[in-house]
């Protein structure tokens, strides 16, 4: 599948590119020089109204505007490939069941990394918020081949159940990678993820030392992963990482079921449903923020709901 001219948006207010070259590793202090401000009194209700103001709003395309986003850019693109997999067993007996496997990459190009970057150019290529390589589903219905020779007031009640039900196991989905940071070039996965350290979140910081490189397995040190941005330099790491991703729980919704006829025109039907019948919790995401106490760590919340179980009595007639 294939879709083009996808609505994206884009910062037009930003320090062009040339300038942040220009002025390298000193664009902190010099962006940030408190300078005279000639739109002093003209901007009344603006935080760029008084008599000064900072190096770095003078040198926007815009400056008597703090920020122009212009949306609805036809530049956007996506793909999204997949192996489709499907068996079907027909009703004999009375069960049938449908097993299905999909194998896919699903891929966007819907922002821009930077403000600077053209708005012509095709938006940076990374993997879909929902991506997930792998997924199964196995659903199905079986008419429970018990009691059948029971009949009278007994038999009314035990034979005639059926059940269903649908099971989903997919892999999990890719973490979004935090904004302000480079690759140092080496996988940041780990072999043996946990929830205190779910992949390797060691920073080395714009002062030259690192932070949350201790491995809480071994007890030694991980290698650096990701290197902090200076401020006002341009991004380059990827908006998700394809090889962290947190793991997601298999679900399985089942029912029970069994319809009477009272009369040749009423027909009741009684159910019973449970919603994650297995009541396996979903977590959270693994925090991102890199110099955080909570960087890698997984959110011990569940995310999902519950095991829900409900209870119905339909009347047909």
């Amino acid at each position: 599948s294939r879709s083009s001219d996808m609505d994206v948006s884009q910062n037009l207010n930003a320090v062009s590119m040339a300038k942040l070259l220009q002025y390298g590793g000193r664009a902190t202090p010099n962006l940030t020089d408190s300078v005279t401000n000639p739109f002093a009194g003209l901007l009344p209700s603006t935080n760029i109204n008084g008599t000064t103001t900072t190096r770095q709003q003078l040198l926007l395309p815009y400056p008597q505007f703090t920020g122009i986003t212009e949306a609805n850019i036809p530049t956007g693109r996506s793909w999204y490939n997949s192996l489709q997999i499907r068996f079907d067993k027909r009703l004999t007996h009375g069960l049938n069941f449908m097993v299905s496997y999909t194998h896919a990459k699903w891929l966007d190009a819907l922002s821009y990394l930077n403000a600077q970057d053209p708005i012509a150019q095709t938006p940076e290529r990374t993997l879909d918020a929902t991506d997930t390589p792998n997924r199964i589903v196995v659903s199905g219905n079986w008419a429970l081949p018990v009691f059948t020779h029971t009949h009278g007031v007994l038999g009314v009640f035990l034979h005639g159940w059926q059940a269903n039900g649908i099971f989903v196991r997919q892999n999990g989905l890719p973490l979004a990678a935090p904004a302000g940071y480079y690759s140092a070039g080496i996988d940041p996965s780990l072999p043996n993820p946990s929830d205190q350290q779910y992949f390797n979140t060691c920073t080395l910081l714009t002062s030259g030392a690192t932070d949350n490189c201790k491995n809480l397995k071994t007890g030694g040190t991980l290698p650096v992963a990701f290197i902090q941005q200076s401020p006002n330099t341009l991004r380059i790491l990827s908006g998700r990482f394809p090889t962290i991703r947190p793991p997601r729980v298999p679900n399985a919704d089942v029912s029970l079921f069994k319809a009477v006829t009272v009369r040749e025109n009423m027909r009741v039907q009684f159910r019973v449903e449970a919603f994650n019948a297995t009541n396996s919790p979903q977590f959270g995401v693994p925090g991102t923020g890199l110099t955080s106490t909570s960087s890698g760590v997984v959110t011990l919340t569940q995310t999902n709901d519950p095991r829900n179980i409900q209870l119905s009595l339909r009347v047909m007639f």
